[in-house]
């Protein structure tokens, strides 16, 4: 049943590659966003406790925020 899902998405888009480049390019700048998100929840919202990051861990995830920001900058100048 999924395949008649896909197959007018198929016949309208000329070009798949576009199609599996644009889904790649969207997945990668929305993942830092959400990367961000969820460090600034984990800082900002777990009461201090045992659950709550270290200073350390919140520079390392915020480092690796940074760094898928960018990868999607590097892949955005691929495409062109």
């Amino acid at each position: 049943m999924v395949w008649l899902a896909v197959i007018p998405i198929l016949v309208l888009v000329p070009k798949p590659v576009l199609l599996v480049k644009s889904a790649a390019l969207l997945g990668l700048l929305v993942a830092p966003l959400y990367y961000g998100l969820n460090v600034y929840c984990a800082a900002r919202f777990i009461p201090e406790g045992p659950l709550r990051p270290s200073r350390g861990w919140i520079v390392v995830s915020s480092v690796g925020a940074a760094l898928m920001a960018a990868a999607s900058v590097l892949f955005i100048v691929s495409l062109f």
